[in-house]
């Protein structure tokens, strides 16, 4: 009797371990975090592009560049899926639809992040591709009387592009990525995930070799240059903040990063966006754990906050909401993309992406 009194105390004691275990998971992904919607202008929905995870705009012919990949469809083993893909939708007309870029990339391409770094009418491209392993490709843009197209300038493989999320590039040649996972599986990955580990990392590639600038990193994600390319800013996904980073820029430590602040923005932000003025446009996640569920089943809604930041200012109002949506309008919101008075916002699963009018 004594022992049967003393393991139901032990499995009592463990049931209330677990408990407060579960807890303290939930409320570190924000489960428990008030999300009060915020409407922006009226939005107008686009389908064409499922899982239109990043978005770039090229300014000069007001061209939206999606990243578009159907994570739920199948084709994953064979490291293709027939929906996955780069697509464009004209900004400029009010009747546009999303239609595929053309370009001569003869691999599978299965894109994640996306980054253009823009000259005119033109620009360079950079593309984390899932397509065949993982690799960064690098196309020259450009817009002609036939639309927008790209020509696929190179492929860079590297040991260290180990999970890569998002892409920040410089020039032609160099660029910057975030692996939001450290070596090891996926069971591996989502142990480290569970128990809170921070083994992400930043990877610079110099035009000819790739090195880590900066490591034990909780899921970092969107990666984003300021204007002059002085500073860089990583997404913490699980940290839920922005890493300021200042560049060395000459030298043999070129490339480097030093750290000048933390933004903490208490949400799972997911990839940002530089404005024309400096300003941070940042996507999150308030609710991961039900980010999580939605990932698994698109009945499942998962709040979205999209956010402008002054990554310069110390003092209040550095963030404001800009919209703010419990899932029922769009799900999963990762990316948010001004340009002029309105701006466009995708998602990891969902079917569409809105384009909003600023309120």
């Amino acid at each position: 009797m004594k022992l049967a009194g003393f393991l139901f105390k032990v499995l009592l004691l463990m049931a209330v371990v677990a408990g407060i275990a579960i807890v303290a998971l939930m409320s570190r992904a924000g489960q428990y975090r008030d999300v009060v919607p915020l409407a922006a202008g009226e939005c107008r929905r686009y389908s064409g592009a499922p899982g239109a995870e990043d978005l770039e705009v090229h300014r000069e012919s007001s061209t939206l560049i999606i990243s578009s990949d159907d994570r739920r469809a199948g084709g994953v083993a064979a490291g293709e899926r027939a929906s996955a893909g780069l697509f464009v939708l004209d900004l400029g007309r009010a009747d546009a639809e999303i239609q595929p870029l053309a370009h001569d990339f003869a691999g599978p391409l299965r894109p994640h992040g996306i980054h253009l770094v823009e000259a005119g009418a033109d620009g360079v491209l950079f593309v984390v591709n899932h397509g065949d392993g993982h690799s960064i490709e690098i196309f020259r843009f450009g817009s002609g009387p036939g639309g927008p197209s790209a020509r696929h300038l190179r492929t860079v493989r590297d040991r260290l592009l180990i999970s890569p999320n998002d892409v920040a590039g410089l020039d032609e040649r160099r660029f910057y990525v975030t692996n939001d996972h450290g070596p090891g599986g996926p069971t591996r990955q989502q142990l480290d995930d569970l128990l809170g580990r921070h083994r992400g990392s930043v990877a610079y590639w110099d035009g000819g070799a790739m090195r880590l600038v900066a490591e034990e990193l909780g899921f970092p994600n969107g990666v984003a240059l300021n204007p002059e390319n002085q500073y860089l800013y990583v997404a913490e996904t699980l940290g839920g903040r922005i890493n300021v980073y200042s560049r060395v820029e000459e030298g043999e430590r070129e490339g480097d990063l030093d750290v000048v602040k933390q933004l903490e923005i208490d949400s799972g932000v997911d990839n940002l966006e530089v404005d024309l003025y400096g300003g941070l446009w940042v996507a999150a996640h308030p609710h991961l754990w039900s980010f999580l569920r939605h990932a698994r089943d698109a009945s499942v809604d998962s709040p979205s906050q999209i956010f402008w930041v002054d990554p310069a200012e110390d003092m209040e109002p550095w963030l404001r909401p800009v919209w703010v949506d419990d899932g029922a309008q769009l799900s999963g919101a990762s990316v948010a993309v001004p340009f002029g008075a309105r701006f466009a916002i995708g998602s990891v699963f969902e079917s569409d992406i809105l384009i909003c009018d600023r309120s």
